[in-house]
């Protein structure tokens, strides 16, 4: 991929194509998606599902029933921050727990105080009916903010960190196309619910138990090439380190099973989790998650990226 196709990736997907927050807006980048990467020998699909009140579009791109190889990566728009915070921790990003959830409640908070503000006042001129009606009222706006604004409202702060993961897997696929062994999926509503994941697994249920899994968060920008794994797929872990040839620093995480239960690798027998950043002694971190646009990410790793996928798929 040349300079001038990398800068305009970044223009097409991190910005004009940033905003992932909408169904309409999830199916254009589908649409999007499919135009690009079919001329590569590689089928998109968007698979649409709804549960309750999620609604998510997972993109399948290759032969995913029988790859022996998937590279899963989330595409949508994380939570929304009103308090800006300058990195996060792949297995620990409620960190910022306060922060978290007034963001994605502030209009339930918002509902709520003008529910008690009003009720006393009418509480105090009114008869009991005009209380009872008034409180029912409340409660039926409560609910429907929840229905409406289920990660809050929008802000200039929405977390976009993952286009760097995109990027790899189109670098990849256009230097190595129509190969049937690998295949890759973008996942759906990872930071609400993880219902993308859930997709993934009830949908590929087979093939999962032979597929070996290699999940990108974030690999854009950084110092330190963080291979995260749970304790049975400490051998899966060592090889993608064997496998990379690349600048960064490596960096292999064994997480606790109760840690691994707050992320992606949950879902998956066999799999390890990748991500760039910076590692300060025992905290290992991603840098500069908050931003309007996902566009400050580094062409040299999506190569090293690109080419590691390479390596894994031919071993």
């Amino acid at each position: 991929m040349s300079q001038n196709e990398f800068r305009d990736q970044i223009a097409k997907y991190g910005v004009f194509l940033g905003r992932r927050d909408t169904y309409k807006r999830k199916a254009l980048l589908v649409a999007t998606l499919k135009q690009e990467i079919e001329p590569y020998g590689y089928p998109v699909k968007g698979i649409a599902d709804k549960v309750r009140f999620s609604k998510a579009i997972n993109i399948h791109i290759g032969n995913v029933d029988h790859a022996q190889t998937l590279v899963i990566a989330h595409y949508d728009q994380p939570n929304r921050m009103f308090f800006a915070h300058g990195e996060f921790d792949p297995f620990y990003e409620t960190r910022h727990l306060l922060p978290q959830l007034f963001s994605e409640n502030v209009v339930q908070i918002a509902v709520l105080l003008a529910a008690m503000v009003s009720l006393t006042l009418i509480n105090q001129v009114s008869e009991l009916w005009v209380t009872l009606v008034s409180l029912v009222l409340f409660t039926i706006v409560l609910l429907y903010t929840f229905v409406k604004y289920p990660k809050g409202l929008k802000n200039r702060y929405n977390f976009n960190k993952n286009n760097s993961s995109l990027f790899a897997i189109l670098e990849f696929i256009k230097n190595n196309p129509k190969k049937t062994n690998i295949a890759f999926i973008l996942t759906d509503n990872q930071c609400l619910n993880h219902h993308g994941d859930v997709m993934v697994k009830k949908m590929l249920e087979e093939n999962l138990k032979k597929a070996r899994v290699i999940h990108l968060d974030s690999v854009g920008k950084g110092s330190t090439l963080q291979v995260a794994c749970k304790i049975q797929n400490e051998d899966l872990a060592d090889k993608v380190i064997a496998s990379y040839e690349g600048s960064l620093k490596t960096y292999k995480r064994t997480v606790e099973s109760e840690v691994a239960n707050r992320t992606s690798l949950y879902f998956y027998e066999k799999a390890v989790s990748l991500s760039v950043g910076e590692l300060r002694q025992d905290d290992f971190v991603v840098l500069g998650p908050q931003t309007p646009n996902d566009t400050d990410i580094d062409e040299n790793l999506i190569h090293q990226m690109a080419r590691l996928l390479e390596k894994i798929r031919n071993q």
